[in-house]
């Protein structure tokens, strides 16, 4: 079935010209980053009705250093989900709900900038034992 997919992509230390402070123990930063998003899926389905489940990944963006890009760049993650339309038939609503929990992270972490890709067309299969 084909079905959307969204992608949440933000920085873990606010701001810009830093050096990654709050990402020094990459590994802590991602379980912090993985409760954070779970904690704000609850939430986000509390208001909406949807639960935005994720796949957490961590990244390097790298752009200019005069533009405040660390050496290395910049340590973000990446929380994707897939629109399972066996829980969400309505993909205006999901897309919503991603919206919202872009929001309340990005604010939550100090990030004055994220981006969030939404990819149509995706094929999905539900591989489910009965």
């Amino acid at each position: 079935m084909l079905t959307e997919r969204i992608t949440l992509t933000m920085g873990v230390t606010p701001g810009y010209g830093h050096a990654n402070e709050a990402a020094a123990d990459e590994t802590a930063t991602l379980r912090a980053m993985a409760e954070a998003g779970i904690t704000t899926a609850g939430q986000v389905e509390a208001e909406t009705g949807i639960y935005p489940s994720f796949v957490l990944a961590p990244a390097r963006v790298g752009y200019r250093h005069e533009w405040g890009c660390p050496v290395g760049g910049e340590f973000v993650v990446s929380f994707t989900g897939t629109r399972n339309p066996a829980f969400c038939a309505d993909a205006d609503k999901y897309r919503a709900a991603w919206m919202r929990f872009a929001e309340i992270l990005k604010k939550e972490f100090g990030q004055t900038t994220a981006t969030v890709e939404v990819v149509g067309g995706v094929e999905f299969m539900y591989l489910k034992t009965e």
